[in-house]
């Protein structure tokens, strides 16, 4: 760690099972559910447990019990039944060849959207321009980020983010989050400023999972790079970041659009680089 550049950190939750005079590591991973009749409360379950990789099972478990006590003759399709874009395979080469972008580039798209990146490939075809890389870093094109907006409830750069992992490589977003805020505010209707302070937002939000990782001369550097895109963004003076927060908490009218529910990939729980 003394000899790396943090990239960033993340930390979450796990729902174990728990036992009394064991600790966090060994206790189970399984799932169960909690029938709370034998407590005085019929018709009340409880879900406790379980991990993402199953949690298609544990909904299945769930649903079971209800058909059962509600008499639903309803038979179990979740087995047979794909996650979005789960349903066809695609040939990242190919479709590297077919739109004449590098091949890395499709290889990720198909990792995170499936089937869904031939959606995102006919924008492709429709619009040329829309190839171009908006982080280099994952990569992320413009045509996923403007179809993530357009159909997966994306409002700010941070969500964009959180679907296509845009911001999360070795520049924490110091080349992308511009771009990104720019197609934001451009696909929601914002003003262009906004966009510009959103990606402000996303900077300090990621530098916030890196400082805590931070030695001194580290954070300085840190410092010094925020203050950098600040000025780049347009965005100068004295105000502090609670305050550029608080403004962005304003709810914004959305554009009509029919959503599309989106599967999403857990990002990795620690990242780092040489250098």
């Amino acid at each position: 760690m003394h000899q790396a550049r943090i990239i960033g950190t993340y930390a979450g939750v796990r729902p174990t099972l728990h036992e009394y005079d064991k600790s966090e590591s060994d206790l189970s991973r399984d799932h169960e559910i909690i029938d709370h009749a034998e407590h005085g409360a019929d018709g009340l379950y409880s879900m406790i447990g379980g991990k993402l990789a199953s949690y298609r099972l544990f909904a299945e478990e769930m649903v079971d019990i209800l058909a059962r006590r509600f008499d639903a003759p309803l038979k179990c399709t979740t087995h047979v039944t794909p996650l979005p874009g789960g349903d066809t395979y695609v040939d990242a080469l190919g479709l590297a060849e077919r739109l004449e972008v590098d091949a890395v580039t499709t290889r990720r798209l198909t990792y995170r959207h499936g089937s869904r990146a031939l959606r995102i490939a006919e924008r492709i075809e429709r619009a040329p321009a829309e190839a171009r890389v908006v982080c280099p870093c994952e990569p992320v094109t413009e045509a996923e980020v403007r179809f993530v907006l357009r159909n997966e409830f994306a409002r700010s750069v941070g969500d964009v983010s959180r679907r296509t992992r845009l911001g999360l490589g070795a520049c924490g977003g110091m080349r992308c989050a511009a771009r990104c805020g720019a197609l934001v505010a451009e696909e929601c209707g914002y003003d262009p400023q906004e966009g510009m302070r959103m990606a402000l937002r996303f900077l300090h939000r990621q530098s916030r999972t890196r400082v805590c990782a931070m030695g001194p001369e580290q954070a300085r550097q840190e410092a010094l790079a925020i203050a950098s895109v600040r000025a780049q963004l347009g965005i100068s003076g004295k105000r502090s970041l609670r305050a550029e927060e608080d403004d962005l908490l304003v709810t914004h009218p959305q554009p009509e659009r029919e959503p599309v529910v989106a599967s999403t990939m857990p990002p990795p729980v620690v990242r780092k680089a040489s250098g």
